[in-house]
C-alpha cells in the first residue's frame, strides 16, 4: 500500500496596518515677545523710552482644499510696560503705560500655505510716540512677520539681525504636536521734517516669536 505524502498546512497571519487618517484641523498658538527702546528729539526737548511686550494669538486652522481657513479664538496681552523720560523743560515726571489707555495688539492676518511652507503674516499695531507731551507724534514700529506686504515703510529692509520670515515646513502638519522658534532684530534711525523742523527719530527692538501646532 502506497502511503501519500504528508501535506502540511501553513497558516499565515497577515497583519494589515490601517494608516492613520491624516489630521484635518490644527490648533495654533503664536506668541510674540518684544523688548525695545525709542528716542524722539524735537526742538530742545529729548524723549526716549524702553518698552516690553509679549502677546499671544490662539486659533485653528482647517483644510479647505490646498489651503486653510482660519479662525481667531482670542488673542490676550499677557505683558504691556513702557518708561519714558523727557528732558523738555517743565515737564519733570517720568511717563509709564499707566498714563496712557492705549495698547499694542497683536493681529493675525493669514496662515497661507507656499511652496512648500505655512507662511504666518502677523503684525503689532503700533502706539503714538511719545507718551508725554509733544508737539508732534509718531507711531511705534513694532515687530511683523514678513509675509506678502510688510508694514510701514519696508519693515523687512530694517532687520538688523535674523529673519522675520516666519514659516513651518508643511510635512510637520503630520506631527501629532510641533513648534518653532523664530528671533531677530530691527533698527531705523532717520530724520523727519515738521511743520519747518527737523525732528529725529529712533526706533530698535528685539523680538521673539514662538509658534506651536496640535494636529486633530
Amino acid at each position: 500500500m502506497r502511503r501519500g505524502l504528508p501535506v502540511l498546512g501553513l497558516c499565515l497571519a497577515v497583519s494589515v496596518v490601517t494608516p492613520a487618517p491624516r489630521p484635518t484641523w490644527w490648533e495654533v498658538r503664536l506668541i510674540v515677545d518684544v523688548r525695545g527702546e525709542y528716542a524722539v528729539k524735537e526742538g530742545g526737548a529729548t524723549f526716549s523710552g524702553e518698552y516690553t511686550y509679549r502677546a499671544l494669538w490662539d486659533g485653528t486652522i482647517e483644510r479647505d482644499g490646498q489651503d486653510f481657513l482660519l479662525y481667531h479664538i482670542r488673542t490676550d496681552v499677557q505683558k504691556w510696560e513702557a518708561l519714558e523720560k523727557t528732558s523738555q523743560p517743565n515737564a519733570g515726571h517720568i511717563m509709564t503705560e499707566k498714563d496712557v489707555a492705549y495698547k499694542p495688539a497683536l493681529q493675525m492676518k493669514y496662515i497661507l500655505r507656499e511652496s512648500g511652507q505655512l507662511v504666518f503674516d502677523f503684525d503689532i499695531a503700533g502706539i503714538p510716540v511719545p507718551l508725554g507731551a509733544a508737539s508732534e507724534k509718531f507711531d511705534l514700529v513694532l515687530p511683523c512677520s514678513r509675509g506678502h506686504t510688510d508694514q510701514g515703510a519696508g519693515y523687512s529692509l530694517f532687520i538688523a539681525r535674523g529673519d522675520n520670515r516666519v514659516a513651518v515646513p508643511d510635512d510637520r502638519l503630520d506631527r501629532r504636536s510641533d513648534e518653532k522658534a523664530f528671533s531677530w532684530e530691527w533698527k531705523r534711525q532717520q530724520w523727519a521734517l515738521r511743520d519747518d523742523a527737523t525732528v529725529f527719530l529712533s526706533n530698535r527692538h528685539k523680538a521673539d516669536v514662538l509658534v506651536t501646532l496640535k494636529a486633530h
